[in-house]
């Protein structure tokens, strides 16, 4: 690959927006209870069962040491007490043994592998390694996930301007500029070059920006939001994707709107392809969705004649941005170069579901108070979108 680099001119990346999330990816590491006890079963197979069993008897130890009954899908930062830190160095131990246990058939290299990169990442927990951002992750059953996403790729005290072999005068001040060059660099792309290329859509003549004339919070917003939604819907005659930031408020407006719209109202949840596939069969449905189909979906033609974005897609706070929060100085700084283009982001995407081909017209209604005209979020709403009439 890398020989293949360097007769490159040039480097087309799709998805770029995705690189910090797939360098999240690339260079986190994780560990769970159920990790282990696939390597359990492993150890079994080859004619290892004591060595199993002391394992597994390990591993329901830590998880009863840091089991929640209260924590549902939640991520919370690591603060062990005595009794889980000595959970964590039984388990880690346990699969140092495994490791080298001889077993009566050899292990292949990638159980190995895992069970002594198991006991790495409880290490890192145990050590408290501050080069890492170490928390855990809760299942609905409350079951731990330690997920340490290291970040060692920023030497403590430097910027990413300060890291970056090139020293490129416009950097700015953050990890995914870094990331790009530091990409760039790792294949031999010197001094790469970047082109803008605008969009061939005449958005100012095929799409039309709506707010809504409230500035403030509705005290029942899911009953604002659901009038809304039924209005525009109706004025529209159906064609309609609705974006909402979370699926609890999916279902509270589609319950509150069952039955009164005079269209087929479909719910895209987790896993929703088959209602992703009807509604595109349906003339004139109204799909409500969230997570995966604020992008990566298509939607040409007149399928979608109306978009509504219910709020603006705020990133969930969780311990790997709390970090990113202690290096600036105030919470103001942070929100400005951390959260707002996080969420100018992801508002690009799903906006993006409106307009697919040159012909296409739609409505964009972005119904959050905080992004109408004299709201909070409305600069930075506009700056996220490209020019149209409202």
């Amino acid at each position: 690959m890398a020989a293949a680099a360097q007769k490159l001119s040039a480097l087309v990346i799709d998805e770029a927006h995705k690189l910090p999330e797939a360098a999240a990816q690339m260079y986190g590491r994780r560990f769970s209870v159920q990790d282990g006890e696939n390597l359990c079963r492993l150890l079994e197979k080859s004619h290892c069962t004591h060595t199993a069993q002391q394992l597994r008897e390990r591993l329901t130890a830590l998880q009863a040491a840091f089991c929640a009954d209260e924590i549902v899908n939640a991520a919370v930062a690591f603060c062990p007490s005595n009794v889980q830190n000595a959970a964590l160095l039984s388990a880690q131990a346990a699969f140092r043994q495994a490791a080298v246990t001889r077993t009566a058939k050899p292990l292949p290299a990638w159980p190995l592998h895992r069970l002594r990169e198991s006991a790495d990442v409880l290490q890192l927990f145990i050590e408290q390694n501050s080069n890492c951002i170490l928390y855990i992750q809760y299942d609905s059953d409350g079951k731990p996930t330690f997920a340490p996403t290291v970040v060692t790729c920023l030497p403590a005290g430097q910027s990413p301007v300060e890291c970056s072999a090139s020293g490129h005068p416009h950097l700015r001040h953050t990890v995914r500029w870094w990331e790009f060059y530091t990409y760039c660099a790792a294949y031999r792309l010197n001094n790469p070059q970047t082109f803008r290329a605008e969009s061939p859509f005449d958005y100012k003549r095929n799409c039309i920006l709506y707010f809504p004339k409230r500035t403030s919070t509705p005290l029942d917003e899911v009953e604002w939001l659901s009038q809304e939604i039924e209005q525009l819907v109706q004025v529209c005659h159906g064609h309609a994707l609705v974006l909402f930031t979370s699926y609890d408020q999916v279902g509270r407006v589609q319950q509150r709107l069952q039955g009164l719209l005079a269209y087929p109202l479909l719910t895209a949840r987790r896993n929703g392809q088959l209602f992703v596939q009807a509604f595109k069969q349906l003339p004139n449905a109204v799909l409500f969705a969230a997570g995966p189909c604020w992008e990566g979906v298509d939607f040409p033609g007149d399928r979608v004649s109306l978009l509504i974005i219910a709020r603006l897609p705020f990133p969930v706070p969780d311990p790997v941005s709390d970090a990113e929060k202690a290096k600036y100085p105030d919470l103001h700084s942070y929100i400005q170069a951390e959260v707002i283009p996080t969420m100018q982001k992801k508002l690009r995407q799903g906006f993006g579901r409106a307009i697919r081909t040159e012909t296409d017209t739609c409505t964009v209604a972005i119904l959050d108070p905080r992004a109408a005209p004299g709201g909070r979020y409305h600069r930075a709403a506009l700056d996220a979108l490209p020019k149209m009439n409202m």
